[in-house]
């Protein structure tokens, strides 16, 4: 929160000093809704065992049982379900130029939760010494995540007339999450008893089980170009309705790691792994109103949704990430 303040502190002081006609100061207060952990296609790619853990593990028991010997996962099924990331955001606008062209920059920062629930199902191939065993591990988990996020947001806006402008802009958005998650693991136990069979030991036919819980951090970011038009209809002396319309193109990196320990051995381990990177594209638009308070104070009050359907990654096409909600503020116009 303190770095975007800085950083519209630092815009108003500038263009306050700039050859502007008007600046306007906004401060504003924000609701939203984000479906990103309610997506459930491309889970089973998502879910995949790492490889490098696969073959750490086929390295250790190549030195056990000789060159003959591998450890291959493959994630059977997955799913997942979540409550919506529900994040109250306040920040700031400033706007600097004219009725007929304006430039503003816009900082908002805020903190959410939400809930998920997950199962997978893994089938575990093991190789010993040339002699092979299946066994199947299924695994659920439930958590809850904290989350903040960060919006920042570059406009431009040209009148063509009363009643018409063009916008377009630039938009980063960041979220990070730290949360706790209770894991319960049931697993048959063949490659175990492959193993007492060659080592000459005793069998044990019980099924194996443990629980375990993890810490979970993440951290999401979205680079955005966007561009449209708006609309205004005067409906009173003091009251304008409008509408805008955009196309946005999306970019998402995201990185994320799990600290757990392992259920059945104990053993802590952190794994960190960049997520699969989504280009997205879709509409972005808003309608809402603003009313004169004073001659040179308003408000205004606004529905803002954007949809952003994947065109590359993990994800299906018609399993879009949606964020929608509330935004309104009270404007001074210097």
């Amino acid at each position: 929160m303190k770095k975007i303040v800085s950083i519209l502190a630092i815009t108003y002081v500038t263009l306050n000093h700039a050859a502007w006609a008007d600046v306007t100061v906004s401060p504003r207060f924000s609701y939203y809704f984000d479906n990103a952990n309610q997506r459930t296609s491309g889970l089973d790619r998502v879910a995949q065992i790492d490889p490098a853990v696969e073959q750490a593990q086929t390295t250790q028991l190549q030195a056990i049982y000789g060159p003959n010997t591998s450890v291959d996962y493959t994630v059977t099924g997955s799913g997942s379900q979540a409550s919506q990331l529900a994040v109250p955001m306040f920040g700031l606008a400033v706007t600097a130029g004219s009725d007929d062209l304006s430039f503003t920059l816009t900082g908002m920062y805020g903190k959410g939760h939400t809930t998920i629930r997950t199962t997978s199902n893994v089938l575990q191939q093991t190789v010993l010494a040339g002699f092979s065993a299946t066994d199947n591990i299924t695994t659920s988990g439930v958590g809850k995540s904290d989350a903040k996020r960060y919006d920042i947001e570059a406009t431009a806006q040209k009148r063509l007339n009363e009643r018409f402008a063009i916008i377009g802009g630039v938009r980063y958005e960041r979220v990070t999450g730290i949360g706790q998650a209770t894991y319960s693991s049931t697993a048959s136990n063949n490659a175990s008893n492959l193993a007492a069979l060659i080592n000459g030991d005793f069998f044990d036919f019980d099924i194996a089980t443990g629980t375990s819980t993890a810490t979970l951090r993440g951290k999401g970011q979205v680079y955005s170009g966007r561009a449209g038009i708006t609309g205004f209809i005067p409906f009173s002396q003091t009251g304008t309705v409008f509408l805008t319309g955009m196309l946005h193109v999306s970019h998402e990196v995201g990185r994320s790691s799990i600290t757990q320990p392992d259920p059945i051995t104990g053993v802590v381990t952190t794994v960190k792994s960049k997520d699969p990177s989504e280009t997205t594209l879709g509409p972005d638009f808003a309608v809402g109103a603003q009313f004169a308070l004073a001659e040179n104070i308003a408000f205004d009050i606004r529905y803002r949704a954007a949809v952003y359907f994947p065109v590359s990654g993990p994800r299906d096409f018609k399993d879009p990430r949606v964020n929608h909600g509330v935004n309104m503020g009270v404007s001074f116009r210097f």
